[in-house]
């Protein structure tokens, strides 16, 4: 009997699979920039949600802010993760 695994995972999350469901998983071109894991007969697929292009916006509207603020003579204490 041959099982074929869902290419509908759950992510972000432990779930049992065999060695083989890891195996199938990790060739799933829909997880290729995810991070897989595979322990004690669990896998975990974690997908980023910080691509270049976000990345990229989110650093074009921290220069924006931050000059805007330094012509205004605005105090700024910013955090980035």
């Amino acid at each position: 009997m041959t099982t074929t695994f869902s290419p509908k995972i759950v992510t972000d999350t432990w779930i049992e699979a065999s060695w083989g469901d890891f195996i199938e998983a990790t060739a799933n071109p829909d997880y290729q920039k995810g991070k897989c894991y595979y322990y004690k007969g669990r896998l975990r697929i974690e997908m980023s949600p910080v691509v270049n292009d976000h990345a990229s916006d989110h650093s074009i509207i921290n220069s924006a802010i931050n000059l805007y603020a330094g012509l205004a003579g605005i105090n700024l204490n910013g955090y980035d993760n």
